[in-house]
């Protein structure tokens, strides 16, 4: 795992993020194709996109508390202290657009 304050924690969380969209709205189009969903909010397919989103939200939420912890720490120089905390902000910024975008699909019909 890489160091907090290794400048590639830059672009990891938003680069999570890209996958974890192409793989939502993969399984979303595919599940649609494939099955009738009928108009409820409540199927199978918003399930499997919750379940499927969980593990990114928690990853990405533990790697913002991480690089901002390590953005903390008396120990850290000033250079190392910038890249923890953007990385912890964009990490943040990715984890909360995961939420969002899974919000709506608690309420609304997935293939409409």
């Amino acid at each position: 795992m890489l160091s907090p304050v290794h400048p590639l924690q830059l672009v990891l969380g938003l680069t999570v993020w890209a996958v974890w969209f192409v793989i939502w709205y993969t399984v979303l189009s595919l599940a649609c194709e494939f099955a009738s969903a009928g108009g409820t909010s409540v199927s199978w397919i918003n399930g499997l996109l919750v379940v499927i989103s969980l593990p990114f939200i928690v990853l990405l939420w533990y790697w913002a508390r991480r690089c901002w912890r390590a953005a903390g720490a008396p120990e850290v120089s000033s250079p190392h202290r910038f890249v923890a905390q953007v990385s912890a902000g964009a990490h943040s910024v990715a984890g909360f657009s995961v939420v969002f975008m899974v919000i709506p699909g608690l309420v609304l019909p997935p293939c409409v």
